[in-house]
């Protein structure tokens, strides 16, 4: 486990989708697929959420934040 994320606190912000739908549908196809995805515990320490507004206007991903929040000490 590593104390500290390796990466610069500027420039690039790593985030994490487990997953995406642009229309409405069942969740269960998704949940069975999660389920089949070994893993193990892992440690984070996370100290702000963003809420983003994404859209994908010019053939890329491009998000702005709507509101952020502070998480722990």
């Amino acid at each position: 486990m590593w104390p500290e994320v390796p990466e610069a606190a500027d420039g690039f912000s790593a985030n994490e989708t487990i997953a995406c739908s642009n229309s409405n549908g069942p969740v269960d196809p998704v949940s069975d697929a999660l389920t089949t995805i070994p893993s193990s515990p892992t440690i984070a320490r996370i100290t702000y959420a963003d809420l983003i507004i994404l859209n994908r206007d010019h053939f890329m991903y491009e998000w702005t934040t709507f509101a952020a929040i502070s998480l722990g000490a």
